[in-house]
């Protein structure tokens, strides 16, 4: 697959920095993810986000699965979309 640019964030006042990027493996685009969980998609892909939910601890990074995504969290914690 070919991952082709559908954007960025430039420019964008963001809460938390962004740590984090997937390319999604039934779309094309991708998704760019903030430590408070905050996902931003690009491209056809979206799955959902954490934003607005109070994690226990920060998002660490993210990888792309069949079916969409799954965020990992500092404690341990997974978080599949």
């Amino acid at each position: 697959m070919v991952l082709v640019f559908s954007g960025s964030l430039a420019g964008h006042p963001l809460n938390k920095p962004v740590i984090g990027i997937a390319s999604a493996q039934n779309s094309n685009g991708y998704w760019l993810v903030g430590s408070d969980g905050g996902v931003f998609a690009f491209g056809t892909a979206f799955q959902g986000s954490t934003a607005g939910t109070t994690l226990p601890s920060p998002i660490i990074g993210m990888f792309s699965t069949l079916t969409g995504y799954t965020l990992l969290a500092a404690g341990g914690m997974l978080y599949p979309f």
